[in-house]
This record gives structure tokens, C-alpha cells and sequence, in this order.
């Protein structure tokens, strides 16, 4: 089986992520995680427009895309079960909330 390698940025996201969900923050935390999180969207080419200031999101329409897409390739290749459900369901949430016009092509799930 052959893998790719993530990309730095996305081993830093996820790695930052991890570290969240074990220390949860608060206050002057949140604050600075928003700040570094504004750091990588402009380092990956967001513009400042699309960017969230509250939380530092990259909200463009382009990672938008990349994770529609990523959820198409991962429901072809592995489908959904009641682990990965939640997620997905979350992230369709998540852009729906943020950015209403983008979702009209978000994967539908069967039933």
C-alpha cells in the first residue's frame, strides 16, 4: 500500500487539533489560538476577507472545496459508519452555519 505524506500544514493542523481536544482552551488561550490560526490561513493563501477573526478559519470558497472533496473521496473509499458519521455531520453543520450558499454541493448521504 502506498501513502502520501501530509503536507507540513496539515500535520500541524491536526497536531493542534489533538492538543485541543486534551486541553480544551479558555479565555487569553482562545485568543491566541485564533491569532495562530489566522497566521496559517494567510501562509496558506487565504485571503483576509475569507478569514474568520473570531476563530481564524479559512472560509473561501477554495477550503471549502477541499473538504467537500475530501468527504467524497472518504465516503467512496470507505463509506460512512457511526464513528465517521458524526464528523461528517459536523462539518456539513459546521459550513452550512458559516457559509450557507457554499453548501448546495455537499455530499448527500444516503438514507
Amino acid at each position: 500500500m502506498q501513502t502520501r505524506a501530509a503536507a507540513p500544514s496539515t500535520w500541524v493542523a491536526g497536531f493542534r487539533y489533538a492538543l485541543i481536544l486534551r486541553n480544551p482552551p479558555t479565555g487569553d488561550a482562545r485568543t491566541a489560538l485564533a491569532d495562530a490560526n489566522i497566521a496559517l490561513s494567510i501562509a496558506a493563501g487565504a485571503p483576509l476577507d475569507d478569514i474568520d477573526p473570531a476563530t481564524g478559519d479559512n472560509l473561501s470558497r477554495q477550503a471549502y472545496a477541499r473538504q467537500r472533496d475530501s468527504w467524497r473521496t472518504f465516503i467512496r473509499d470507505f463509506g460512512l459508519d457511526q464513528y465517521t458519521r458524526p464528523g461528517y455531520e459536523g462539518a456539513r453543520e459546521y459550513w452550512a452555519n458559516v457559509r450557507p450558499a457554499y453548501i448546495h454541493d455537499w455530499p448527500i448521504l444516503p438514507g
